[in-house]
């Protein structure tokens, strides 16, 4: 445990000074403030507006920065050398990969806290009050959703190039988004092996179920034990994803 606190701690200061981290949070306090003007454009409710407009742009943001940071920290230290000479203190390979995971929540984390801080400002000044639990549970989700690309993207950057990773996890990603819709709109007529592929893909990595939305601003209505069911999804995937990542660390050639 010593040696996984040791790399996330070393891995979230390499993050926070990275210089993609002061543009992502610039990104995000403009996206907040680009939904709050646009939300007076529209002849929809202002909230609603807000809501939809911020979780667009909360989205791609994060995801985008998880997609980066999470091919980087890996890559990275490869490339450095940084590596090796971790692996040869007492730091196993396990150990060092989900360090360098965690370090990459804490990252997120850290920038979800500001994107948060910010919001609720502006919701303060629209008097709108402090975020209610809809509204909160919109920021945890995408959260989650930030933490579980960022899964893909250590995944990708543990057998591929930078490059590769980089390009794999936004494919990975962008297949999420629109899996659902496609299997949804499939002809009754239309057979194959591809259309299973669809289906199954829709089944198992549907990232649309974290954006709440609607739900942030009532239009939707989720039960409680519906929010539980995809809060345990994404972490069961993102599980699933880190213990294959170690399993194919353990077995790569880190001079590779």
């Amino acid at each position: 445990m010593i040696s996984v606190f040791m790399v996330m701690r070393e891995s979230f200061l390499l993050l926070r000074r990275d210089k993609i981290f002061l543009p992502a949070v610039i990104a995000a306090i403009g996206v907040t403030l680009f939904a709050n003007i646009a939300s007076e454009w529209g002849i929809e409710e202002f909230r609603k507006i807000l809501f939809d407009v911020g979780a667009l742009g909360f989205h791609l943001t994060g995801c985008l920065v998880a997609t980066f940071w999470g091919t980087k920290t890996i890559s990275e230290a490869r490339a450095d050398g940084s590596l090796e000479i971790q692996l040869a203190a007492p730091v196993s390979r396990v150990s060092w990969l989900v360090g360098k995971y965690l370090g990459l929540v804490l990252g997120l984390f850290f920038l979800w806290v500001l994107v948060l801080i910010f919001w609720q400002i502006i919701m303060i000044a629209n008097n709108f009050g402090p975020l209610e639990r809809p509204q909160f549970l919109f920021f945890v989700f995408q959260l989650l959703e930030w933490c579980l690309v960022g899964a893909v993207a250590v995944f990708y950057s543990t057998f591929a190039g930078a490059t590769i990773a980089l390009f794999a996890t936004i494919c990975t990603w962008l297949a999420g988004l629109v899996s659902m819709p496609i299997a949804q709109n499939l002809p009754p007529y239309a057979r194959g092996w591809s259309v299973t592929v669809v289906e199954q893909l829709a089944r198992f990595w549907d990232l649309r179920q974290f954006n709440l939305a609607d739900f942030a601003t009532g239009v939707e209505k989720i039960p409680t034990g519906e929010l539980q069911v995809r809060g345990v999804y994404g972490l069961l995937l993102i599980l699933v994803i880190i213990t294959v990542s170690c399993l194919f660390f353990r077995r790569r050639d880190v001079l590779a």
